[in-house]
């Protein structure tokens, strides 16, 4: 049984895949809706594409021609039968002409950028379950991601650190002031059925507590969320 190792870029000086792009190439539907996907997540894996969108060697190699996102190419070090066997893994991040579409199209004018291989699989996999979950009756476009976030609170986010940094300022230790935090935007946020925020945290292996502690002040004092979720 392979045992997952490492992940690693294949080039650090250029991450990209070599891919011949067809400037002249529309995304078809199924594409705008992984478009999509990338503006609120900052990348999709070619991993979710096969195994739950439909997309098979043919759709992919069109795909892969269209101009709108740019291929970002892992290389997954794994041991297989006490061997060491390289495996490349492929994500999809927006490209200048896909953030250009995604503002044509409505999307906003603020699509995320790219948090790494691991966030990406966790994330992909929170959004597609939560957007076909129908008893949540979430839909893509009342999803924000973490820059939109940035954006549209700003001036609470604002107010709400110089709340949290005088509480800070008064007590002594490390640990009381972590215990105070801080406060660090969610990577999603969306209104549920009675129109309150569920604020969403992909938390990842380098989680540390005061991280989460950040985020959760963002959820209660920012957005006044009824529910903070990790995952």
């Amino acid at each position: 049984m392979a045992r997952l190792k490492k992940i690693r870029n294949e080039n650090k000086n250029n991450k990209y895949a070599n891919v011949k792009k067809d400037n002249t190439l529309n995304p078809t539907k199924l594409d705008k809706e992984v478009l999509r996907y990338m503006y609120l997540n900052g990348g999709i894996s070619q991993k979710i594409l096969t195994e739950k969108f439909g997309y098979t060697e043919k759709k992919l190699r069109r795909f892969k021609k269209l101009p709108h996102h740019n291929i970002i190419q892992e290389i997954e070090e794994i041991e297989e039968n006490g061997k060491n066997k390289a495996v490349n893994r492929y994500v999809y991040t927006l490209s200048k002409e896909g953030a250009t579409f995604a503002a044509k199209n409505g999307w906003g004018a603020f699509p995320q950028h790219y948090n790494g291989y691991d966030h990406t699989l966790k994330s992909e996999e929170f959004l597609y379950n939560l957007i076909n979950d129908k008893s949540k009756n979430v839909k893509i476009e009342d999803i924000l991601n973490e820059n939109t976030q940035k954006h549209l609170f700003a001036a609470t986010i604002a107010d709400e650190r110089n709340k949290l940094k005088k509480l800070r300022s008064k007590v002594d230790t490390k640990s009381e002031k972590n215990k105070i935090g801080d406060i660090s935007i969610v990577d999603f946020a969306y209104k549920n059925n009675s129109g309150k925020y569920v604020a969403c945290e992909i938390v990842t292996e380098h989680y540390k507590d005061r991280h989460k502690t950040n985020h959760r002040n963002y959820s209660k004092y920012v957005l006044e969320a009824v529910e903070y979720i990790e995952i």
